[in-house]
Order: C-alpha cells, then structure tokens, then sequence
C-alpha cells in the first residue's frame, strides 16, 4: 500500500467542451420561446427518453445565453465523487471561474470525494464574480452515486441569481425535483413537450431531403414515429426523396423495435463490407479515437473511414476536440452491439482486451478497469489493480474498484496481498459492515503463508491483525482488539505508519473504554505523532478525534473544541471532508456546542454531519438525528422532533446498533417523553433495558443515566438515586467530570422530590461548581426542571462560583419554550411546504419586526435567518417582503377562518 499522492486524473477535454450544432438542426419557435422561463429559474429540467432532441434544443438555448457556458458531457465513468469533481472543477476552470488552485488540484488527483465541500468553494468563488454563468450537465441519467445528487440539491438551492443549472437526463434525478416544484424554482421540459409536430417535421424533412414534402406525407411520418426526433432523423436519412420517403414512412410500425431492423436492412447492409465491419467493432468502445479504432479494427484507414461517416451522418459524431474523439449516436450505437454480438461474439472478449491494452497504455485506468470486467479475464483485472488498485481507491472510484474485486475468484483474491488489503478496504466501505472483511482475510491466510518468506508472512499477519483490531472494536471487543493491535504493531515494519497509527489508536480506544484516560491520551498522542511522520492524514484526523473525545470525557469543552477546530482545518486542507472520520468530529462538536447552549452552531454541525453520511445509508443517520432532535427540542422546534423522533425508531427496529448510537437514541427518547409529559412509553422502555453495572465511560455512564432518568419519571426514587449514587462513584474513580456534572444535578432533582434540602445543596453546588468552571449550560437546561424553583431557595447558601452559575442558568431559562406536547403547523402552512421554523419567521415578519429584531427573537444569526427567508419566499413564490407580507395575511385569514390558531412557539414564550 503506497502512503503517495495520486497523480492528477487523465481527463478528456471534448466532455467539458461545448458540441457544435448540428447544421441541419431546425429552430423550434414553441420551444425556443420557453428560453424566457429557463433564465427566470434556478434549475431547468430537460428530461425524456432518448432520440428525443434534448441535447440539441439545449445547444439552442446556449446560443441565445448571454454570458459564459460552462458544458459537461457525462457517460457512465463519472458516476464516481471524485472524477465528477474533476472533470467539474475543470470545466469551471475552463469558462474563467476563478477557483483556489489548492481546490484544483485536489480534484484532479480525484480525492475530492465530498462534493458539498466542493460545492462551497464554487459557489464562494462564483460570488466573486457576476459574470452571467449557465451549467449545463448532460446525460445525468448515468447518474446514480447519492453524493453526487447530494451536491446537485445542495448547489440549486445556493444557488447565486447569476448562474443558471440545466440537467439533460432520460430519467428524473435525485436531487429534490418535487420540492423544487413545489418552491416555483424549477422549468420543465419533457417527451411531450420535445415530440415533433406537423409543422416543424414538415421543416425538418425540407431541410435534410432538400424538396418540399407534402402534407400528407409529413403527417404519416409523423404519426408513425410518434413525433420521435430520432425516428424522423432515421426517416430523413434512409430517404433520398420526397418519394423514398412516403414510401419508407408507409412501412414503418412506428415502433423503435422496427426502426432497429430497419437499420440492419437498410442502412448496415447497405455499406461495404469494411465499412460494416468497422462499425461493428469499434462499437465496443464508449468513445474513440482514429488510434483506438485502428487498434480494433486493423484498419489502416480509420481515420480515412472516420471522416466518410462523418460526411455521410451515419449517426456518427465528432466531439471537435483536439485528440479527435467520436461517439456513436445512442440508439444506433445499441443496435451496433446487438449486431456485434450476433455477428462476432466469440470475439468480444477479445476485443474488450484490445480495448483494454490501449486505454491502459494511454494511462486512463478507469477506461482500462472497465474493459477489462467485460473480458471476464481475471487475470488481466488481478495484474491492473496490483498495478493501479490504490489508484483507484485513492482516486476515490471505490465502485469500480469494488466490481473488478467482484469479478475475482476468491482464490486469486486470496494468493495476493495486496488484492486481499484492497478487498478488506473497500468491502467495509462499499457493506458499510466489517463482519464482510474476516472471509477475505482468513482464505489469503489459508493461501499465503507458502508463497512469502517467513519475515514477510509475519508483516503480513501484523497488517491483518491491525485490520481485525478495528474490526473487533467495531463489535465492542475490546479484549480482543487488545490482542490484535499488540501483535500488529510487534509484527508491522517500522515504515507501515498507516496500520502502525491504526493499532495504536485502537489500544487508546480500549484505554478510554477502561476509564484509563490518561493512558488512553497517550497512546492517541503517539498515534498522531506515527501518522504525522508517514503523511498519512487520515490517521492524524483520526487520533486528534479521540484526543478530544476523551478531553470532553473529562469536561475539557475548551481543549476538546479546539481539537476539534484543528481536526477540520486538518481535512480540510487534506480534503478529506468525505472520510467517516470527519462526520464523528462534527458530531462530537455539536455535543459540545449543545453543553454550551450554542444551539443554531450544534445544529450546523449536526448538517454538516449530515451532509456526509446521507450517502452512506440509512444506518449512519441515526446519531446524527438523536443530536438534532435535543437541539429542536431545546430550540421549541417540537414539530421537527417528533419527525425526527419517528424516522429514529423506524431506523433503531431495523438491525442492532453500536452501545454509543444507542446512548444517543435513548437519550433522545427520553428527553421527548419527558418534554411531552408522558411517562408510559418510558416504563415499557425500562422493562427492555439490559442491567448496567460498570460505568467506566461515558456510553457506559450515559446509558445508565438515561435509565436513572427513566426510573425518576416513573416514580422509582430510591431505585434512581442508587443508580445515580453507584455512577458518581464511578465518574469521580475515573475522572468523567462530564457525568459528574450530570449525574450530580439530576440526584439532586432525586433529592428534592424526597424533600432532602442538605442532600439537593450538596449535590446542587458541586454540580454547579464544575459546570462554572467550563461553562456548563445544555445538559442543565434541556432536563425540563423549573430551574429557577430548585435554585432560588439555595441562592444565599450557594458557593460563589455555584451562585454566579445557577444565576445564569435562572437567566436562560427565561428564554426557552416551556415543555409541552408538540404543537402541530397549521395545514394551510403544511400545503406551502413551510416548516415550522419558517413560519415562525414569517409570523415575526407579518408582526412588522426588523431582521435584527427576529435574530434577537430567536437567538440566530443574520445570516441563517437570509436563508430561512430566502427559502420561505420561494415558497410562496415572492421576490419581496412586500409581497410575501400579502400571502402571510392571506395565510392568516385562512387559519383564522377555520378556526384553527397560528402557532409562535417564540412570540408565546417570550
């Protein structure tokens, strides 16, 4: 495994270049005129099946557009984060867009895998300049990675008013279609819309027969195709005359099925023999070259035949760039392959190899890798990913990596290391589950030791067992990874700093888990310092986590935040911003920002969460969902709770989850059963509970609190307080002042239901105390007590630091939406698409208050609040305040007709 960086991707320039029109292209007047509502919305939706002019009305709309085109022809390649990033950043490039060149040159080396990071920086550098900008992506139908979609719905609905996005595709991407609809930001244009009338075949025809066509003869052609461009394409082209064409169109059944046997009657059978041949045979290939055909072909002359079908439009077209590229149009090229395999199947695998030798040699290794799978030669794609196998994995086209690995006997897996660590990598990344990874690794162990040295046997058992060390920590065996770890770095060589960093991080974790930390601190510390000295930034992300996770253990907020600042800067700077990693940091950091009350920051981080793990499954929300659904609670937001709440459970019944995401799930339970009052749920939640007795951590302590809470809110008290007794034991013995704080304060609600006023001092003013000293708020505020009832008859006992603190809190409190069950949004605000955060806003706005005034209100920034209005007023389909102002009242008037009250949790509260 190589610690290098990739060297930058080989792209190919005629896909970021605009194509030229077709001559015989007509204007279509009807459509042409739609170009007025394309430029007045963010996104333009061109999508139909194909043959069916999509791409050449918008080369129509491109000649009207006034201001810089940016072009990007896609094919199956770029369904993959990484080269997508490339060939984009380049395109931009291309047309002026001023982009930082660091930002360029990650993507060209395809390790820009998180395109919303990527997004950010476009559309920073598009605001610098105005320059009218249209983005036309073309074929996104080949599209299907939730990344790339991810980064499509997030640019649309950033987008600056400037630059305009138009997507070609045969089906309806993921990218949000129905709420753009929704919001009037969307132009559509589709199969309807595209078929060809009368009139504008009769057009047509004139202009590529060169004759006037009668009418009856057009509405015949016409029908038969269904208004189908490329059926009246292979209509003209088949016809020499007027004449040839009542007689060609009188035949046709109108189906695309005919039209495909027409082409083997018609028009293969009518060419010589090597021009037939050459068809066929380059056929296997997406694109191609004069070079790469003759490579297929044997034939001398392929530039010279390139050039006769070039002349003679047999759906064959030059992409004008410099290396002189062609494509066959796509129903044409379907019907070729169906011909190619019927006429030289035996063949195929053959010529997929030719293909192969030359894309390799020209060192474009996706190309390679594709051919190569449909050789079916697994000798080939075994040699091409020990050659380029990290290549891929670093370039980050992990899906193609994964379908080579596939096409793999296990065997030939087995008897290579190397296939065997790309296996186990990409197996836990492209699974997203590690029990997949020990099969790969025990049948290499069956296969290799009686290929290598007994020195190299044993560095190869060192990097498995640092691979089964993060595999048992995974499933919480913490022992065994131990084991695994220990001999992994006794048997690893002194350069592997990546698997050397990974073992030791894992003996830190097992350190944690002990209530070690200062033991687990050091070795997080020396993982650094091994990921550091090999450049391997991913381990460097990684150990500075877990250095935080354990200061935040200790309630070191400050220390753990500031590694965590450093934790991003660092992947950021390495682009590393796809990395599982990076989504553990966000999340620990709004934990963090939560315990300071900083609730509009947690909820951003929870997003940016988010935003990375979207992508990977539904598996990895659950977490991230627990976060948001405290943070909506404690913000009022009770309508986003309960959603989130019920997206939670249905996630949480699905398959079992790590000790950690079940912390964060029961803690979200609780609290929202608790804000609604409602104890029921909580003592059948009781009943399924496993019996915790060690609290060495803070899952373990978390877990167990939760419990201690659930048993208050029932009525258990004095099965509360023994729980809570035997936790503060433990978080003083290990030093988890993050629990003490927390298990403190909610003793002390114990001890003032029992009326125990020495014990709620006792407990109260350490609690207190602690939470001064590193500005303690969240977990104080979100517990729903009457703070000011507990703190007020204690204020003159209070220890001074405890005092200034409870006098804080008795502040906040003031301002947060008091418990209650979830108010429902009014069903006429429901049919605008408003959320409830958005309404509130609105209402605010309709009650004639200033932005600085709603910021203030609701305690959030500028800038979120131009967001929350921006969108608001999409909705509603206003471009001013005026204007949104109007249908906030005709909103109003509705609710009130129907008898059903506007809901201002903040206006109510305060």
């Amino acid at each position: 495994m190589s610690d290098s960086k990739p060297s930058p991707l080989l792209l190919l320039s005629s896909k970021i270049t605009l194509p030229e029109l077709p001559s015989t292209s007509i204007i279509r007047q009807r459509l042409h005129v739609k170009f007025q509502d394309v430029i007045s919305r963010p996104l333009t939706l061109i999508c139909s099946p194909a043959g069916t002019g999509k791409t050449t009305l918008a080369l129509h709309w491109c000649r009207s557009w006034h201001g810089r085109i940016l072009w990007y022809s896609l094919d199956e390649q770029d369904n993959e984060a990484a080269l997508f990033a490339a060939y984009w950043v380049t395109a931009l490039k291309k047309v002026g867009v001023a982009l930082d060149e660091k930002v360029v040159q990650i993507a060209l080396r395809g390790q820009f895998e998180n395109l919303n990071s990527l997004v950010t920086h476009i559309l920073n550098s598009l605001n610098q300049q105005v320059d009218p900008l249209l983005m036309v992506f073309d074929d996104y139908h080949v599209i299907s990675d939730r990344r790339i979609h991810q980064a499509m719905r997030f640019l649309v609905q950033h987008l600056p008013s400037f630059v305009r996005l138009a997507i070609i595709s045969r089906t309806e991407p993921d990218i949000g279609v129905a709420t753009l609809r929704v919001n009037n930001a969307l132009s559509e244009i589709n199969n309807h819309d595209l078929n060809f009338t009368q009139d504008e075949a009769r057009e047509f025809f004139s202009l590529k027969i060169g004759e006037s066509i009668q009418t009856d003869v057009v509405d015949l052609a016409v029908n038969q195709v269904g208004g189908w461009a490329a059926g009246l394409q292979l209509l003209a082209l088949s016809a020499n005359s007027a004449s040839g064409l009542a007689n060609i169109a009188s035949r046709f059944d109108g189906t695309h099925l005919h039209l495909l046997d027409y082409l083997g009657d018609e028009v293969l059978s009518q060419q010589p023999q090597d021009i037939s041949r050459f068809l066929l045979l380059t056929s296997v290939a997406n694109r191609f070259n004069a070079d790469l055909a003759q490579h297929l072909t044997g034939q001398a002359n392929a530039t010279q035949i390139l050039m006769h079908l070039v002349r003679n439009s047999l759906f064959i077209s030059p992409t004008e760039d410099e290396q002189s590229w062609y494509v066959y149009h796509p129903l044409f090229l379907s019907f070729l392959r169906h011909q190619l395999q019927q006429h030289f199947g035996d063949q195929l695998p053959e010529l997929h190899l030719k293909a192969f030798c030359w894309w390799r040699y020209q060192g474009y290794f996706g190309d390679a890798a594709h051919h190569a799978l449909q050789a079916g030669d697994q000798r080939v794609i075994a040699e091409l990913l020990e050659q380029i196998g990290w290549d891929l994995f670093h370039y980050g086209q992990s899906g193609l990596l994964n379908r080579c690995l596939e096409a793999l006997d296990d065997t030939i897996v087995a008897s290579s290391v190397e296939l065997t660590l790309l296996k186990a990598s990409v197996v836990k990344i492209i699974n997203k589950d590690a029990r997949n990874v020990e099969p790969c690794l025990s049948a290499a162990e069956r296969s290799l030791p009686d290929r290598l040295t007994d020195e190299e046997w044993r560095q190869v058992q060192g990097k498995f067992s640092a691979i089964r060390a993060m595999v048992a920590m995974c499933y919480e065996k913490h022992d065994e990874g131990a084991t695994l770890a220990g001999h992994a770095l006794d048997m690893l060589p002194a350069n592997d700093n990546r698997l050397r960093a990974s073992a030791m991080a894992t003996l830190g974790e097992i350190h944690l888990k002990q209530g070690r930390l200062d033991d687990a601190l050091n070795r997080f510390c020396q993982s650094e310092k091994i990921a550091h000295a090999g450049k391997v930034a991913e381990g460097e992300l990684w150990a500075m986590h877990l250095q935080a996770e354990t200061e935040y253990s200790r309630a070191n907020l400050q220390q753990a935040y500031q590694l965590q600042t450093q934790s991003i800067q660092l992947a950021q700077s390495y682009f590393l911003d796809s990395v599982p990693d990076v989504d553990y940091v966000y999340r620990q950091r709004a934990s963090v920002l939560l315990e300071w009350y900083r609730l509009e920051e947690a909820r951003q981080c929870c997003q940016s969460s988010l935003d990375l793990t979207e992508y990977r499954g539904d598996y990895w929300l659950l977490p991230v969902y627990s976060l948001l659904i405290r943070i909506h609670l404690a913000r009022g937001e009770y309508s986003e709770a309960e959603r989130l709440l019920n997206i939670n459970t249905q996630l949480y019944a699905k398959e079992p989850y790590h000790s950690y995401n079940q912390w964060q799930y029961e803690t979200a339970y609780i609290y929202w059963h608790i804000c609604n009052k409602d104890s029921a749920p909580l003592t059948q939640w009781l009943d399924s509970q496993p019996d915790i007795r060690c609290f060495t951590n803070i899952i373990q302590q978390g877990r167990g609190r939760n419990q201690a809470i659930a048993l208050y809110v029932t009525g258990h008290l004095t099965q509360a307080q023994s729980q809570l007794a035997l936790q503060i034991a433990a978080a003083r013995e290990f030093q988890l002042t993050n629990d003490l704080i927390q298990n403190l304060f909610w003793l002390a609600k114990i001890q003032n239901s029992q009326n125990n006023q020495q014990g709620v001092l006792e407990s109260l003013s350490e609690s207190l105390s602690l939470g001064f000293q590193v500005n303690y708020l969240g977990s104080f505020l979100e517990s729903r007590c009457e703070i000011k009832s507990l703190f007020e008859p204690l204020m003159d006992v209070f220890p001074e630091q405890a005092r200034q603190h409870a006098k804080r809190l008795i502040g906040l409190a003031q301002f947060a939406p008091s418990p209650s069950r979830a108010p429902q949004i009014p069903q006429v605000v429901k049919e605008h698409g408003l959320t409830e955060r958005e309404w509130d806003i609105l209402q605010l706005i309709h009650q004639g208050l200033k932005n600085d005034q709603i910021c203030q209100r609701l305690h959030i920034a500028q800038s979120t609040l131009k967001t929350h209005i921006n969108r608001s007023y999409q909705k509603l389909g206003s471009s001013r305040r005026r204007d949104a102002i109007v249908k906030i009242d005709k909103i109003v008037n509705t609710i009130a007709t129907t008898a059903e009250p506007p809901q201002n949790n903040y206006s109510q509260n305060n």
